[in-house]
Parts: structure tokens; C-alpha cells; sequence
């Protein structure tokens, strides 16, 4: 018995569980805003897809482009991209979920393809409606570089994360899966970023549609920041030092804190075009 043992001391914890309370919280309260996303892309987009009045997307003034009667090629790729968006929001947290992945493996895999593929081609649709289509997006030419860095993060995790499954290492895609997951969920996180932003400060160094210097930093921080805070996660889970694990949950719950702030104000804006029952 060693020394601190006989005195009746108990050895410092290791800060494993309370990285790992801190993350389920982040991540319950992700799932949380994630679906009210959902609910929201349900409710106004494919509501007004299946009853066949797309020109209600204009009564959504925060969309830079809605829909043009004289341009069905863009309303069919804008349609495509809410849909893929909405597979996203729902397949994408399903698959971060251990006790599915657990006792339904079958449904995690097709699940995880179905995600791949609806993040590649939210990615794609995405280019071409910025790039071909010159649709600005917000934060002008900054904004839209930071968008296709975004789409080019999707298309390689994705792969590297097909393959590793592929190659039957299950931990390694497991790491890119996740960082897919941050990727793909990027304009999620920009519009939790700005509105928290918008209640923190009254939106100071917004601008004009994104273009002030938090907007622009916004638009890279969207998917940069999660990726930083998964990194940290992963290293301070799987070799990190008892202060590294505090550290790591201490910047995951301000995070959680942030998200909370962010799908509130995100929530607030969008129950105005929504169906009132």
C-alpha cells in the first residue's frame, strides 16, 4: 500500500471524467441545436418544396439568394443543397452517438455512407453555386474562399476516412470521421458563431452581409475552431497530462456555453418562418 494510501489520502483524478462529462455535454447540446436546425430546414424549406411553393424561400431575408421563377437550374441545386443540409443535421449526429454504434453496427455503416455522400455532395453543390453561380454567400471574396477551403476539408476527410475504414482501422476513422463531421456541419457553426456573436456584443465588427472583420473571421473560425477544440479533445483524451484534460474540458464547456448562446439566438430568428400550428 503506498504512502498516501496509509493516510488516508485519495489520489488526484486523472481529469478523465471530467473531460468526458464535459464532452457529452457539448455534444447533447450540439444534438439539441442540430435538430431544432433540422426542424427548421423541415418546417421552411422541404414544406415548401412538397406543397410545390418554392417562392416562399424569399420570405427568408437572411438568404442572400432565394428563388428565381426564370432560373429553375439554380432553384433545383438550392433545393438539392437544403435537402442534402437536412440529411446532414440528422444523419451526421446519429453517427457520433456510441450506444448506436454499439447495438446497431449495420445502421452505423449505411448510415455513415449515407453521410459521406450527403457531405460530398452538400460540399459540391456548394462550389457550384458560389463559384458558377456566383452566389455570394457572405463576406464577399474572403467569404467565399473561406467557403471553398471548407468544401475542399469535406472532400478529403471524407475520403481519407472511407479509406481508413476500408483498410479495417477503425480508430483512425473513427478521428476522421469526426473531423468530417466538424467540416461538414461548418455553415451550422457559422450561423451559431454570428448569432451568439449578435447577443454577446450586438454584433460589432459584423458588417454589411459578413464583410466587417469578426464576419470574416467568423467565416474561417466555422469549421477551423471545432477542428482546433476536436484536436485538442483527442490529444488531451489519449496522451494527455492531468492539466492538459482540465484545460481541454474547461475550453470544451465554454464552448458548450457559446452554443447554447448561439442556437438560442439562431432559434429566435427563425420561428417567424416557421408553420405556427
Amino acid at each position: 500500500m503506498n504512502q498516501a494510501a496509509m493516510v488516508g489520502i485519495r489520489a488526484p483524478s486523472d481529469g478523465r471524467a471530467t473531460l468526458t462529462v464535459a464532452t457529452r455535454l457539448w455534444f447533447l447540446v450540439m444534438l439539441i441545436g442540430q435538430w431544432a436546425f433540422l426542424y427548421y430546414l423541415a418546417g421552411f424549406y422541404v414544406r415548401s418544396i412538397v406543397t410545390g411553393h418554392p417562392e416562399e424561400w424569399n420570405l427568408n431575408h437572411m438568404l442572400p439568394r432565394g428563388y428565381v421563377a426564370a432560373d429553375p437550374h439554380w432553384d433545383l441545386y438550392l433545393g438539392v443543397h437544403v435537402m442534402l443540409a437536412a440529411v446532414i443535421a440528422f444523419g451526421g449526429t446519429l453517427q457520433m452517438i456510441p450506444w448506436i454504434r454499439a447495438h446497431a453496427p449495420g445502421f452505423h455503416r449505411w448510415n455513415g455512407r449515407v453521410f459521406m455522400l450527403t457531405a460530398l455532395g452538400g460540399g459540391l453543390t456548394g462550389l457550384w453555386m458560389l463559384w458558377m453561380r456566383g452566389a455570394d454567400l457572405g463576406g464577399g471574396t474572403v467569404g467565399n474562399i473561406s467557403l471553398t477551403l471548407d468544401s475542399l476539408l469535406i472532400v478529403v476527410f471524407g475520403a481519407i476516412a472511407w479509406a481508413r475504414v476500408r483498410e479495417g482501422r477503425i480508430e483512425a476513422h473513427r478521428r476522421w470521421a469526426l473531423r468530417l463531421f466538424m467540416v461538414a456541419n461548418g455553415v451550422w457553426f457559422l450561423r451559431i458563431e454570428v448569432f451568439g456573436w449578435y447577443l454577446l456584443t450586438g454584433g460589432i465588427g459584423l458588417g454589411e452581409n459578413l464583410t466587417g472583420p469578426a464576419g470574416l473571421c467568423f467565416g474561417f473560425a466555422s469549421y477551423l475552431l471545432p477542428l482546433a477544440l476536436l484536436q485538442l479533445y483527442l490529444r488531451a483524451r489519449d496522451g494527455g497530462s492531468y492539466g492538459a484534460r482540465i484545460t481541454a474540458a474547461a475550453l470544451v464547456s465554454l464552448s458548450t456555453a457559446y452554443i447554447c448562446v448561439g442556437t438560442f439566438g439562431l432559434t429566435m430568428a427563425q420561428l417567424p418562418l416557421l408553420p405556427h400550428f
